[in-house]
């Protein structure tokens, strides 16, 4: 365990605070005055929400500062160099859990006004904090002590935020990992495979109580997708609801993975496997695919959307570890 920094109306603190799944604790201290701050307390609940505001409250009430806030005027492009998606450098990335990275990610804005905006950044009332500039690449909130210190590359390019709590950063993210961009391309990636789930099934169901009629056949000019497409098109669907579905289910009681989960994740490594060892089948048959000069370009169309799905799908399960390692 190690101690970080913080200041409060002039007060240096020096401590560490620390949370388990029910328990929850706080202790700082400032040498120069002799004064020591320890809470512990079980909470399921919000528990570890009330703690920053004891350090604000506790500072402000017995020591005071005066003087009112003097913000900068910053050029626009000043301004929008702090725009941008960011996630926590606090964050699993190597494990299982590196998925809940994608959606705790946070949007920075600035408004015509110059005042900066992170997305679900609220104080405990609910308020949502606002920052302006003070300094050069340092912001702080309006009507409050937070700051953010912009932090750049050598390219001139702010990477992260640092915040008042030393144990984390909020770090850029890169394009092919930013969420909206990530969950349109799974989801649109989901409903062409869908769609062909959905056709097979529509084929099948005419078969079963239209059995006098002709069996569906290909238009000419134009061709089925082979059995490869369509079972990867099966397993990823099934795979993807089950995932979603088991997530809405149990949104709220899921606890911390532990070894009792490894057998789904086996079972998980399995399917998301067999899914991707397909998709290479889609790929080969949709190169082919265009080779024949007879086929109609909605045909071509058609297999290349498929394959081009497969290929998102395996990607986002090995980069964001649907598949890998048991460790979490």
């Amino acid at each position: 365990m190690g101690f970080y920094e913080t200041w409060r109306s002039g007060v240096r603190w020096i401590g560490h605070e620390g949370d388990l799944i029910a328990f929850h604790s706080l202790f700082f201290l400032d040498p120069s005055r002799n004064i020591i701050l320890f809470l512990a307390y079980n909470s399921a609940g919000a528990g570890d929400k009330p703690r920053p505001e004891i350090i604000d409250m506790f500072s402000d009430r017995y020591f005071p500062i005066a003087g009112g806030q003097k913000f900068l005027s910053l050029s626009r492009k000043d301004l929008d160099a702090i725009q941008g998606t960011y996630q926590s450098t606090r964050r699993a990335d190597s494990t299982r859990l590196k998925l809940e990275a994608l959606f705790s990610q946070r949007s920075a804005t600035v408004d015509k006004d110059g005042v900066l905006h992170v997305e679900d950044t609220k104080d405990l009332r609910g308020h949502t904090i606002r920052w302006k500039p003070i300094g050069k690449d340092l912001w702080q909130e309006i009507d409050g002590q937070r700051r953010l210190f912009a932090i750049r590359d050598n390219h001139g390019r702010v990477i992260r935020l640092a915040g008042d709590f030393a144990g984390a950063q909020a770090q850029r993210v890169s394009w092919y990992e930013n969420g909206g961009f990530v969950l349109f391309a799974v989801g649109a990636s989901f409903v062409v495979l869908l769609a062909v789930v959905i056709a097979a099934v529509s084929r099948w169901v005419r078969r079963l109580f239209f059995r006098n009629r002709p069996r569906p056949a290909p238009q000419p000019g134009t061709q089925w997708l082979p059995f490869s497409a369509q079972a990867a098109a099966w397993v990823w669907s099934v795979l993807l609801i089950s995932i979603a579905t088991f997530v809405a289910v149990n949104a709220d009681d899921l606890m911390p993975p532990t070894h009792a989960w490894d057998k789904y994740f086996i079972l998980m490594n399995i399917v998301t496997l067999g899914a991707i060892l397909l998709g290479l089948f889609v790929l080969v048959a949709s190169v082919q695919v265009w080779s024949h000069p007879s086929l109609r370009s909605i045909t071509k169309l058609k297999f290349s959307l498929v394959a081009l799905s497969c290929l998102v799908l395996s990607w986002f399960s090995i980069h964001w570890h649907l598949i890998g390692p048991l460790r979490i």
